[in-house]
């Protein structure tokens, strides 16, 4: 029990002698296989005849899922705002590249073989290029780049994104496919769910110094009434599930709080940009999907992503008495 949970049961016992009911506190308690939990706990007096007490009764109740749900919306409720204003500031910040790089084009053009111009002019031109590729990452990230879906199966956008990643994980970090459906049929943007993987899977290689395994699965969930009641960013139906573990060094809860915030990193400075987990949640978000992360120090990540279906789309065309010619 934490100091803070020490100090409330204490009072509500001082409450309870008293007399009075303690009608809600809060602890946070550990469960015999290590599981964090969070309680909600109402305790009442017990009075004999006379109406003396003779002790009390606690009702405990197991609140963690409703816990998760409203971090999960106070996370996407976040995420929408610094979205919004990321998404202006890109913007404005591609005019401003626009002028620059116009410009330095245009002396680059005067200045011809310069020996000392050009190498200035090359430079700015560099500068603009790595500007712009940011400001791609910040509409990534706030929803408003360009989408191409289509009606796509993951199991096959896996196997060959493994092609790409393998020589970028080397030798000593193994890529496992554990593939759970036959088919996970989504309609999303390929290239999008390419940058997805990639992002996940460099944060993994930088989790695993010594090397380990980048475990990616798939799989078909279909959510009933009862499980959206405790997870209610989604809605009933079926969704493709897109899991990215690794057996890293893994991560606390502060620092699993913040994770997908923009231009948040753990990593040393110039190493990265913070954007890339932030980016991996606009594009899932644009997808009509949703992300959770799990973690703990030095028992590895596990990150779960959950997209629409579109399983019935493909049945669709099947149907199509034009495709059946």
């Amino acid at each position: 029990m934490t100091w803070q949970n020490a100090k409330v049961k204490t009072a509500s016992d001082r409450a309870t002698r008293k007399g009075e009911r303690v009608e809600y506190f809060e602890s946070v308690r550990i469960a015999k296989d290590g599981r964090r939990l969070n309680v909600s706990v109402s305790i009442s007096p017990v009075l004999d005849a006379e109406g003396k007490i003779v002790g009390a009764s606690a009702i405990a109740r197991d609140i963690t899922a409703q816990k998760r749900s409203e971090e999960q919306l106070r996370q996407a409720q976040k995420m929408e705002a610094v979205g919004r204003l990321a998404g202006g500031l890109a913007h404005d910040f591609n005019n401003i590249l626009a002028i620059i790089t116009a410009c330095c084009d245009l002396m680059h053009h005067r200045a011809g073989d310069d020996a000392v111009t050009v190498p200035y002019l090359n430079n700015i031109r560099e500068a603009a290029g790595r500007g712009a590729a940011l400001t791609r990452q910040l509409l990534s990230f706030s929803r408003k780049q360009p989408v191409q879906r289509r009606v796509l199966d993951a199991n096959l956008q896996v196997k060959e994104a493994i092609k790409l990643l393998a020589p970028l994980m080397g030798d000593d970090v193994q890529i496992v496919f554990s593939p759970h459906c036959e088919s996970a049929i989504v309609e999303a943007d390929g290239g999008q769910l390419d940058q997805i993987l990639l992002n996940l899977a460099m944060n993994a290689h930088d989790a695993m110094p010594k090397g380990g395994k980048l475990i990616l699965e798939t799989g078909v969930h279909d959510f009933d009434e009862a499980f959206v009641r405790q997870h209610p960013l989604l809605s009933v139906g079926k969704y493709v599930q897109l899991a990215v573990s690794d057996t890293g060094m893994g991560m606390d809860e502060a620092t699993v709080s913040r994770i997908f915030d923009p231009f948040f990193t753990t990593k040393e400075s110039g190493r990265s940009t913070g954007l890339g987990l932030a980016t991996v949640y606009g594009i899932v978000k644009r997808s009509g999907g949703h992300i959770w992360v799990y973690s703990e120090p030095n028992r590895g990540t596990t990150f779960k992503i959950y997209l629409p279906s579109a399983e019935h789309k493909i049945l669709l065309v099947e149907d199509d008495a034009s495709c059946a010619r």
